[in-house]
């Protein structure tokens, strides 16, 4: 590795006076007071639609050539911010570009920090995103000196979270009106604080788009509003690009879905979702009520998170959500039902955890192809045809028109879900009754977990492991068949399951076939895990952790096993 010295000359001391360090193509910043040529300025406006105009700004507005360019004060100002290993000409940001200028009169501000973030040097461009941003700010401050305070900051990927330092080097003096986060970066800005990320906190309105949620952009709510496009992971139509990474097209999409909204008959529209479990487990379909636009004319009131469904190819906007039908003539109505799922979730779909709500059911048991756990099950019957069937079996010789009109959420948090022998049954998500007091907590959980022990010479007659509470050591007791000098496999059930189910029999019973002996403990925790409120169940896993984890401690301390040979199955 050689060092690099400011002026570029090799440097085998350490210097104290240079303002960055260069290692390979990467550039690290040191002590850089900006202007920097590494960040530069460009000008777009209706007067310079496609000749780019290099903009400088120093410390003061005589230094600067605002006042000699073809910046307009009385023109609202847009400033675009590109990501990691990118320029201004990506694609997308000259759509973005040609779409503003087409709508009307702007000042469109490109900052092009390339020279300080190419690829290989993701850590070094992180680190180099708070310098940019005090560039940047020092742009706004000078724009202020006109008069002008619309401003507008546009970010995608790494240039969203650069808005965040903008924000900051700005808040003794001035507060952003408007940040738009385009699929803000996610590597390295994961557990940040909230002066290291972009937030709701950096400017008086922030919006944020969400198209590759948990691979390079981040999942969490980032502004006072977040859309989550397709569910926010996988963009539709992104597997049919040739030569084309199918997530890099995701990430891609955020800065293409804003550029089409600049002038979108149709308009991204998106209907509220509590949280992005509730999306998961199918408690959000689309819903004509509480509808939300998205992009550049999203409303600065709107606030919460939004799902947003498009079109796989350009033009993307649905325009609103109008999924409620009504039938006067044949007195019902009829709810659309969303037959594709994320693709990312297919493979749990396929073990029926989240396939069995009713927006992903087969609508017969002839169309029973990819969802196949009930009918492994034998449980063929488990269809929309009967859902239907058993929504309205207690309400058959009733107006549905009139159910609708006094419980329109009727049926709507229903879900199938295997007990624990895999027999299907009805879930209620949520509490039906809004004004109902209600505690997620249960009563005394430590008497509701128990550990069973399996080996070889007890298959099917398990020995019980006592525990009454992992605060006390004393209350456990190893039963003697249990054997420090074997391999111990911890096998955990989830949700509406129990010492039965077969998510906890087979692995055992497939451990057991092995020539190897192993201690395998089956943790029960069914008493709580099959209450049908499964906001209840999830609240009761930190219980069961600590029961799991003090009989671990006891093995380890009193009977010597080894740490390296415990494996935890959940």
């Amino acid at each position: 590795i050689f060092v690099f010295s400011a002026s570029g000359q090799e440097s085998n001391e350490p210097q104290t006076n240079r303002d960055a360090i260069y290692i390979g193509p990467c550039t690290w910043i040191l002590d850089r007071k900006c202007p920097d040529k590494d960040v530069r300025f460009w000008l777009f406006t209706s007067s310079n639609p496609d000749e780019r105009q290099a903009i400088h700004v120093d410390d003061c507005w005589e230094k600067s050539n605002l006042s000699t360019s073809f910046y307009n004060p009385n023109f609202p100002v847009k400033i675009i911010i590109h990501g990691y290993n990118s320029d201004m000409q990506l694609t997308p940001l000259i759509d973005m570009k040609d779409e503003y200028l087409q709508r009307g009169k702007y000042n469109l501000f490109f900052t092009d920090w390339s020279v300080l973030g190419p690829a290989p040097c993701y850590p070094a461009a992180v680190h180099n995103t708070k310098h940019v941003g005090k560039c940047i700010a020092q742009l706004i401050s000078r724009i202020r000196e006109t008069g002008n305070d619309d401003i507008h900051l546009i970010g995608f990927s790494l240039g969203a979270q650069i808005t965040n330092y903008v924000s900051k080097q700005l808040e003794l003096t001035f507060r952003l009106p408007r940040i738009t986060g385009l699929d803000p970066a996610m590597p390295l800005f994961v557990s940040a604080d909230v002066d290291n990320k972009l937030d709701a906190s950096d400017a008086e309105f922030v919006d944020v788009f969400h198209t590759n949620a948990l691979v390079q952009g981040k999942i969490e709510q980032c502004g006072h509003v977040d859309f989550y496009l397709n569910g926010g992971i996988y963009q539709p139509g992104c597997h049919n690009i040739i030569n084309n990474n199918i997530f890099q097209c995701s990430h891609h999409r955020a800065p293409d879905y804003f550029a089409e909204s600049i002038r979108s008959v149709d308009g991204f529209w998106g209907w509220r979702c509590q949280n992005y479990i509730y999306y998961l487990l199918g408690m959000c379909t689309p819903t004509s009520e509480d509808q939300t636009i998205a992009g550049e004319d999203c409303r600065s009131s709107s606030s919460g998170m939004f799902f947003i469904k498009t079109n796989s190819e350009s033009p993307f906007a649905l325009g609103r959500v109008t999924n409620l039908v009504r039938s006067i003539n044949t007195q019902t109505i009829s709810f659309n039902t969303i037959r594709d799922v994320d693709p990312l979730m297919k493979e749990i779909d396929a073990f029926g955890k989240l396939a069995g709500n009713f927006n992903n059911l087969p609508y017969s048991s002839n169309h029973d192809s990819v969802v196949n756990f009930f009918r492994n099950q034998g449980s063929d019957e488990v269809t929309h045809e009967y859902v239907n069937r058993l929504r309205y079996q207690a309400t058959y010789c009733a107006d549905v028109l009139d159910i609708y009109k006094h419980d329109p959420e009727y049926g709507k948090t229903w879900m199938f879900f295997p007990n624990g022998e895999g027999k299907p049954q009805v879930i209620e998500l949520i509490e039906t009754n809004p004004n109902a007091k209600f505690s997620l907590a249960h009563e005394n959980p430590d008497s509701k977990i128990t550990l069973w022990l399996y080996n070889k010479k007890y298959k099917t007659n398990p020995k019980l492991l006592k525990v009454t509470g992992p605060e006390s050591r004393n209350n456990f007791t190893i039963d003697k068949s249990y054997d420090s000098k074997k391999k111990t496999k911890f096998i955990i059930h989830g949700w509406q399951n129990n010492l039965n189910s077969p998510v906890i029999q087979l692995i055992k019973d497939a451990y057991l076939k092995e020539s190897e002996d192993f201690n395998i403990v089956a943790v029960d925790w069914g008493k709580m895990a099959q209450d049908n409120n499964y906001l209840s169940s999830a609240a009761s896993t930190k219980n069961v952790g600590k029961n799991v984890a003090a009989v671990i401690d006891e093995m380890v301390i009193k009977h010597k096993a080894h740490l390296t040979d415990f494996h935890i199955i959940g």
